[in-house]
């Protein structure tokens, strides 16, 4: 997953599209996807907070967040090194089991949901 910040709003790029963020969420789709020309929709997203334990550096920070990136559906992961706290955004819910299994992969414990 990739991102540029442009001020108000979010670009990011993943394996399932290009997304808009900002006071809404937009999902940028091809042309030949919508016959009919449209070219954004609109997107109901979710979001979850968990708790992560054993980071120490930035490098922990970029593991967890490529981890839990892979995931599908997941549209952003947000990491705060001191406080541990995982915010996984989605564009429907993220199953825990899910996230678990891929801090778990990226060396670190899911500590609470």
């Amino acid at each position: 997953m990739r991102g540029i910040g442009l001020g108000v709003i979010y670009l990011s790029y993943t394996p399932r599209g290009l997304w808009l963020f900002g006071r809404h969420c937009w999902r940028i789709v091809q042309a030949d996807e919508y016959p009919s020309g449209v070219l954004t929709e609109e997107v109901e997203m979710t979001s979850a907070t968990y708790t992560v334990s054993g980071m120490t550096c930035g490098h922990c920070v970029g593991s967890v967040k490529s981890e839990v990136g892979k995931i599908a559906g997941v549209t952003a992961v947000d990491v705060d090194l001191a406080t541990g706290k995982v915010i996984v955004t989605g564009d429907a819910p993220i199953g825990e089991a899910l996230v678990r299994d891929a801090v778990e992969e990226a060396g670190y414990e899911l500590t609470s949901a």
